[in-house]
């Protein structure tokens, strides 16, 4: 295979990933009396195919009540373990930071989302950012990329915006 293939199998990969975290976090918000949506998704198998890979964002929840609330929400899949603030992964200059998205991605979206939400590998832990009232403390530092070989800006933001639980989903429901 060619380091094209290569680079395409492991984003396929990483995708996959993805959306198994859309899928916790969307039980999790439903369990808790949310209705979420998730848009339509197209993967591309191969290069030649690869204008038709899509996905209309992650998800979009809906509070039902007297003042219905709707949220639209993206979720990173991490690939480090964590369960808070404690034992958060990244760090900057010594200071747990929590990394938003990339000015790009954030910055291009046409709707852009009220929360992000990252989720440990285990799918069990998850670190919930809302936009709203944690964006004047947004700043941005470069990180490299490895799979595209280059400095790239991203948006991060101190940890005393995110708040972190328990996901529940249901290979984490005890029986009563």
């Amino acid at each position: 295979m060619d380091e094209w293939h290569d680079e395409h199998d492991n984003f396929i990969e990483k995708w996959k990933r993805s959306h198994s975290a859309v899928d916790a976090v969307s039980f999790h918000l439903r369990s808790g009396g949310w209705s979420t949506i998730q848009g339509p998704v197209r993967y591309a198998r191969s290069r030649d195919d690869s204008h038709r890979l899509s996905d209309s964002g992650d998800l979009v929840a809906l509070k039902p009540g007297r003042e219905p609330k709707m949220k639209r929400i993206e979720v990173k899949n991490l690939r480090r373990p964590f369960s808070g603030v404690d034992d958060w992964p990244f760090e900057y200059r010594n200071e747990k930071r929590f990394i938003v998205n990339s000015v790009a991605s954030h910055d291009s979206k046409d709707h852009v989302p009220d929360i992000y939400v990252a989720v440990d590998p285990s799918l069990t832990s998850a670190g919930w950012l809302h936009v709203e009232p944690s964006r004047d403390n947004w700043y941005v530092r470069r990180i490299y990329v490895k799979e595209l070989d280059r400095y790239v800006p991203f948006y991060f933001t101190p940890m005393e915006h995110v708040s972190f639980n328990r996901l529940t989903t249901p290979q984490n429901i005890k029986g009563q």
